[in-house]
């Protein structure tokens, strides 16, 4: 098949790893084996090979497309050479028999030995796995930057793009949309999954965004589906993995559901599968900090309540802080008073990606599926091993004619690709320009999008690239449901040429998505919102794994943990990085992006421990900004992103944002980041008596504290967090209640706080034995 790259060599050989293969034949092959009856001895049986690009894979026959083994090539570790600096995946091997010839394939812990007709045929073998393994520009075999599995994509023109979102609204809505486009496969994995979560809200009118009628009703299609889950540790974690997996087992027989790891059998009890990954059709793939999960859908104003229920159905109204659900199996059952206990915000972001990338993270998903079904299915016909899809390159044996009509074919390709409809994508003119250049308007994109925004260009949009860049999405069938309440606003408003005016009135109304003239080099108010822009950029896949996670070769692969090293090392003005609030993402220079599962801690970097993904993006696209006061090409995806999160954790509104274009300079950091912090820290003290906060440094303190709320407030939760009807107010020396909503909390901006840092500060931290903690192993804080 064409998606898994070309075939470097076929034929049939013998190897005894694996089951029995029964045949029509079997009664007579002993007179029809062959190489003196090895057939017969040692299990040894009689398979065809194919060689890919990534893999080698062993089927029946040539006429029966069933899998039996694949060997996907990793990176390999440095014992895997001949002594003089060379990695090889595959070596010849001396038999006793002189009659007898083969060769072995090493790869990830596993290693296969394979038998041929004769000496020449594995010499042959042998030079062409190695190779496959080793050609360049993916090279699995060999490290790439930063140790990555992955090499950098986007060099090129090869359709290699990403998108960002923040918070789950957007992220799952874009979700859903795909999912609804699916026509072939779905992957999923997740360390936790709801089957009941609805994509879109309210619930009640979107039945049919919920995850489990989303899978049904395409397992109904024939989309094969597969979903990878953490299995947890019972007594420390409540999410139920099992009840899941049940759920999606009992929709459809399409659906294939793994669980990983068994504890006992691995001896793996403390890490976990961290990733959050939805791959579609190998076209578009998510990742970053969501799981499909209850307590992740949100939106940027983070709302705490919820009575009645319209937004987070039953369980989805959810607070670990306060109490973690018994059974998951009522999950329309209130777990939570909602009158009474607030819901968790839940701040995140995400990522889709296009082209290479996409298919990259593909292959690490199928790296890890496979592994998972070889150690907990091995026998079990339901559950497939999976080939991962190749992106076309040149082989180097072809003549100077071929390379130039196969880069022809490829180039057609990647533009039929990147044409094709997917979840948010739009046509211009500049995807035919090299990537490497600043993006610039020419008069005829201005001229079309100056008619297109005056009524001229009939055709209904349902998505585009930004929302200051209103050009037409060309797809085949429209993507439903992928546009937020202001871009259906202006849809809804879009009128004839002598309706231009009342628009215009209209949107500047909403200061946050004012309609302005751009020029095409700035990152204008209107990219600054939960949706970024579809962008053009140099990607790499980065992961945290190791052997007991998916089976590499190497110990571990921590290609994360030094890409953050790197980054922060050549970072030449700023450094920002938003972690544990959930979003795992890191900024910098305005330029570079690394987003994905990991937090910054040892257990999601060291690679022996949690798995993690992320991808790290490079701009390609630049806008004009300021970096210290001095002019500065900002990268367009780095720059619209941070200007987003921070307006909403700053609480900035349209015009307001372009205070924060420039990062470092002191208006900027002391006057507007700080100043906000820390008004906002004295106003939720006054109101709530936050915990933590500077004035508690000791055990006893907080004993105290919590005492003195109970108290005046008759009840409270873990976190305090209740805001009295009156705060205690003194005039003259009377006392005036004064309601807490009226005054001190509106003059809050955002949500931005200062950082506790004298919380504590006289207390011995470390676990005592009345403490749960003191009973963990030491590893899991270190």
């Amino acid at each position: 098949m064409p998606e898994y790259g070309p075939k470097f060599k076929e034929e049939f050989v013998m190897v005894r790893h694996l089951p029995k293969i029964h045949t029509e034949e079997e009664s007579t092959q002993c007179n029809n084996c062959w190489w003196l009856c090895c057939c017969c001895n040692e299990n040894w049986q009689k398979v065809w090979a194919v060689l890919k690009p990534g893999f080698l894979a062993f089927l029946a026959d040539p006429f029966d497309a069933t899998l039996l083994d694949i060997i996907i090539f990793d990176v390999l570790s440095p014992s895997d050479g001949n002594g003089e600096g060379q990695i090889l995946l595959a070596k010849l091997t001396k038999e006793r028999n002189p009659l007898r010839f083969g060769y072995t394939v090493t790869c990830g812990n596993r290693t296969v030995k394979i038998r041929t007709k004769g000496s020449g045929k594995s010499r042959d073998w042998v030079a062409a796995i190695n190779d496959a393994g080793l050609r360049p520009p993916e090279g699995w075999c060999h490290p790439h930057r930063f140790g990555s599995y992955a090499p950098p994509r986007g060099l090129t023109a090869d359709g290699s793009e990403i998108q960002w979102f923040i918070d789950g609204k957007t992220a799952f809505e874009a979700i859903a949309s795909a999912i609804e486009e699916a026509k072939s496969e779905i992957f999923i994995a997740s360390w936790w999954i709801c089957p009941e979560l609805y994509l879109r809200r309210p619930y009640d009118v979107n039945a049919s965004s919920r995850l489990d009628a989303l899978l049904e009703a395409k397992a109904k299609q024939g989309v094969q589906i597969y979903v990878l889950m953490y299995k947890e540790v019972t007594i420390a974690l409540k999410i139920n993995s099992l009840y899941s997996k049940r759920r999606l087992l009992n929709i459809h027989e399409n659906v294939k559901v793994l669980r990983y790891p068994d504890h006992f059998s691995s001896g793996v009890y403390l890490w976990s599968h961290h990733e959050k990954i939805v791959i579609i059709d190998y076209q578009i793939c998510f990742l970053g900090g969501l799981d499909l999960c209850f307590g992740r859908y949100d939106t940027p104003d983070h709302t705490l309540g919820d009575y009645p229920p319209k937004i987070w159905p039953g369980k989805d109204y959810y607070n670990p802080r306060e109490s973690e659900p018994n059974s998951w199996e009522e999950t329309l059952k209130d777990e939570l008073d909602r009158q009474k206990f607030p819901r968790m915000p839940w701040h995140d972001v995400h990522c889709a990606l296009w082209g290479p990338p996409c298919r990259d993270v593909a292959r690490h998903f199928v790296q890890r599926w496979n592994y998972a079904k070889r150690n907990k299915a091995p026998h079990e016909q339901a559950i497939p091993l999976l080939m991962p899809h190749h992106h076309m390159v040149i082989p180097h044996y072809l003549s100077g004619k071929e390379k130039r009509d196969v880069l022809r074919e490829d180039q057609e390709e990647v533009y039929q690709e990147i044409k094709k409809r997917s979840s948010f994508s739009t046509q211009s003119s500049f995807q035919d320009i090299p990537l490497f250049v600043p993006r610039v308007d020419s008069e005829q994109d201005r001229a079309a999008r100056h008619s297109k925004l005056n009524g001229l260009d009939k055709t209904v949009l349902p998505f585009f690239r930004s929302r200051s860049n209103m050009e037409a999405c060309f797809t085949e069938t429209q993507m439903k449901d992928f546009v937020d309440d202001h871009d259906i606003v202006f849809f809804q408003q879009r009128k004839p040429e002598g309706r231009v005016l009342q628009l215009k009135q209209n949107l500047s109304e909403k200061e946050w998505w004012e309609m302005q003239e751009r020029d095409g080099q700035s990152v204008s108010t209107e990219e600054v919102g939960q949706v970024g822009p579809r962008t053009a950029c140099r990607c790499q896949v980065l992961r945290s794994v190791s052997q007991w996670s998916a089976g590499t070769s190497q110990l571990e692969e921590t290609s994360i943990h030094a890409a953050y090293c790197s980054l922060i090392e050549k970072a030449e003005h700023f450094i920002y990085i938003e972690i544990y609030v959930h979003s795992k993402v890191m900024i910098v220079d305005d330029r570079a992006v690394l987003i994905g599962s990991a937090n910054i801690n040892d257990r999601s970097l060291l690679g022996s421990r949690d798995s993690e993904i992320a991808i790290l993006a490079e701009d390609n696209e630049y806008v004009d900004s300021y970096m210290n006061q001095q002019p500065w090409k900002s990268g367009r995806f780095a720059h619209s992103l941070r200007l987003s999160l921070w307006a909403e954790h700053l609480g900035l509104r349209g015009l307001e944002v372009n205070n924060i274009k420039d990062p470092v300079s002191t208006e900027t950091y002391t006057h507007i980041w700080r100043g906000i912090a820390e008004t906002n820290a004295a106003v939720y003290q006054d109101v709530f008596g936050c915990i933590p906060n500077d004035m508690i440094t000791s055990r006893y303190a907080f004993r105290q504290e919590m005492a003195k709320q109970k108290e005046k407030l008759g009840h409270t939760t873990i976190d305090l967090g209740i805001a009295p009807d009156k705060l205690e107010d003194y005039e003259n020396g009377n006392y005036k209640g004064t309601d807490a909503h009226e005054t001190l909390l509106k003059t809050c901006k955002g949500r931005l706080v200062s950082f506790p840092l004298q919380f504590m500060s006289n207390e011995d931290l470390r676990p005592v034995f009345n403490e749960s903690e003191y009973y963990a192993s030491p590893q899991v804080f270190h």
